[in-house]
């Protein structure tokens, strides 16, 4: 693929793409108790926010 055709592709693909889409996170094979977990051992700490990206 010569450069051009790789930089004409790159300007049409959004990462991860123009809309987000918000799953259950046991649908994903993410533990619900567990990541409950980690927002209340975050809360007690200095984050404010927290993102997975999958």
């Amino acid at each position: 693929m010569a450069s051009n055709d790789v930089l004409s592709a790159a300007k049409n693909h959004v990462v991860p793409d123009n809309e987000w889409h918000e799953l259950p996170a046991a649908s994903q094979g993410w533990s619900s108790e567990g990541l409950a977990a980690l927002a209340l051992e975050l809360a007690n700490g200095h984050s404010t926010a927290f993102m997975i990206v999958q």
